[in-house]
């Protein structure tokens, strides 16, 4: 009796095991199964750019008085990606920040005190490529770019603001593009917001790391109270080499 309750409980522990079993192979597989996702949701913006190096951003501050020469990080956020028969339409937004310690620190930040500035631009595009022999050609036509001024510290003032957006490449179909317009400037304060709409909107252009590029850069001059000290702050991204 003994011997046969002891083979039942060694055989119901054997079930408890395997159950045991399956239920963590079960969540590896979804855990890989996530990973995967995850990876995928990360890269769906800007992979193809990103994994042919042809995209360049960049975001830095100038002491104008003394000529010192700040780089600020870059944060990215997709605002959509729409996959068509022929390429995608894209919309990529870029936030860079000044830290309050760079201007001076103010006691009594509207938001947040490690923040006196913020300067966002998004552009608006739409791209495709294909392969001719071992090289990938990728062509990018930008609609529009759209940037954003604002002023996280009561005593920092954005005095002078403009969009800028260049090109240079080969336009699709032959010819070669290179322009650079600029918006009007003007006063953005503690908030504004403008949309440059380039005259070669809708134009689809080479871009590479040879020369070629589609590039959009919004500007702001920033006063600090009471010192009077200015900097200049600037965030650019290129598809493409670039031209700043």
């Amino acid at each position: 009796m003994l011997l046969k309750q002891a083979l039942k409980g060694g055989a119901s522990m054997k079930r408890k095991w395997a159950l045991l079993g399956v239920l963590m192979v079960a969540i590896a597989v979804l855990a890989l199964g996530y990973g995967a996702i995850a990876k995928q949701g990360c890269n769906c913006a800007t992979s193809s750019f990103e994994r042919s190096g042809d995209i360049s951003v960049e975001a830095h501050i100038k002491n104008l008085k003394t000529g010192e020469l700040i780089q600020l990080p870059v944060h990215q956020q997709l605002v959509y990606a729409i996959e068509g028969a022929t390429g995608r339409q894209v919309a990529i937004k870029y936030i860079a920040e000044v830290p309050s310690a760079a201007l001076g620190i103010s006691q009594n930040s509207d938001t947040d005190n490690s923040v006196s500035y913020r300067l966002t631009i998004t552009q608006y595009y739409e791209d495709f490529h294909y392969t001719t022999g071992y090289v990938d050609q990728w062509y990018v036509a930008v609609d529009k770019y759209v940037g954003e001024w604002e002023s996280l510290d009561p005593q920092v003032t954005g005095t002078d603001g403009y969009l800028e957006a260049g090109v240079s490449g080969r336009v699709l179909g032959g010819g070669w593009l290179y322009r650079t317009p600029y918006s009007p400037h003007f006063l953005p304060g503690d908030w504004a917001t403008r949309t440059l709409y380039p005259s070669w909107a809708g134009t689809y252009i080479e871009v590479n790391a040879y020369g070629s590029y589609q590039c959009g850069l919004i500007h702001v001059t920033l006063l600090r109270e009471p010192t009077g000290r200015t900097w200049e702050f600037d965030l650019s991204i290129c598809k493409g080499n670039t031209p700043w």
